[in-house]
This record gives structure tokens, sequence and C-alpha cells, in this order.
């Protein structure tokens, strides 16, 4: 997973900087610049839906009930949000085209919604073992809010990018799951 995340950031790099880079433009046409958020979505989503509904989802709520080992996890969600970080650093070093800067702002806060989630699961990843519920209360309520609104950004960014290549005339491919 992590060999992927890389290929998806150097990709990303490589993209913008092809993109960026023809004819002396300074920012990107709208077809560069849908297929750069894509790949965005791609590389956030794929861990975002596996850690916070998926099978690791499930697998760390299994480690939560026996109340022992969530130190192991600790440096995965680290990981996790350095990939993003990194994902983001990118997406903000090349301006969007002036009329994507709505489903620019989508995908800035979808990415930020899903670093709150994973920096409460960093956190969750530091409870001792035998933590007690008073440990663990504010933590869970926390961390619901915060999946509602990781889908409730994935919504507006996915609609948002539907918009933009219907404005386009973009044909977008979408897959199943």
């Amino acid at each position: 997973m992590k060999k992927l995340n890389r290929l998806v950031s150097i990709c990303l790099l490589a993209l913008l900087a092809a993109a960026c880079s023809g004819g002396g433009r300074s920012t990107m046409t709208a077809e560069e610049y849908l297929q750069q958020n894509v790949s965005v979505w791609n590389a956030a989503s794929t861990p975002a839906v596996r850690w916070l509904g998926g099978d690791r989802a499930e697998e760390f709520s299994k480690v939560l009930q026996q109340r022992k080992g969530m130190s192991r996890y600790q440096p995965q969600f680290a990981g996790l949000r350095r990939e993003l970080a990194a994902n983001t650093t990118v997406t903000q070093a090349f301006p969007p085209p002036a009329d994507a800067a709505a489903l620019h702002a989508d995908m800035l806060a979808y990415l930020k919604s899903v670093d709150a989630a994973f920096a409460k699961l960093e956190e969750m990843g530091k409870l001792p073992d035998g933590y007690s519920d008073q440990q663990f209360g504010s933590l869970s309520t926390d961390m619901e809010r915060l999946i509602g609104e990781v889908d409730t950004k994935a919504i507006a960014w996915n609609a948002a990018q539907k918009a933009y290549a219907k404005q386009h005339g973009i044909t977008l491919q979408e897959t199943g799951g």
C-alpha cells in the first residue's frame, strides 16, 4: 500500500509538472485539472474507505473492543497522515483553472476532513492497554462525527467533480464500490 501511495504521488507530480509546463501556461486546462483532481480523489479515498468503514476499520474495531494492542496502529495512522499531507501539498502547489475554484475548495475540504479523522485514529492508537471507558468516550464520539464529515465532504466533492466534468464536456469513468 505504501508503494502504491508513493507511486500515486509521483504520478501526480509528473502529471502536474507536465500540465503546468506546457506552452508557458500558469494553470492547467479543465481536462488536466480534472485528471489531477480524480487522481487526488483515488489517493485519498482508498485509505479513507478502508480505515473509516472497510476491512481495516473492522480489524481496528476488534482491537478496540479488546482494549489492548492499540499502539501498533499509531505508526500506520501517522504514515497515512504524512502521505495525505504530501498529496495535499502537491495539490496546492499548482493553481486550478479559474472556473475550478469551487471544485478545488471541495477537494481541500475533503482532504482536511480525512486528515482530521486520521488524526483522531492516531490519537486512539495512543490509548494504553486496558484503557477506561472515560479515556475512550470522547474519542469515540469525535470519531463518529468526523466519519460523518468525511462522508459529507466526499459527497460534495463527488458532485462538484461531476458538475465540472459536465460543464466542460468531459466524460468521467466511474468504477463500482
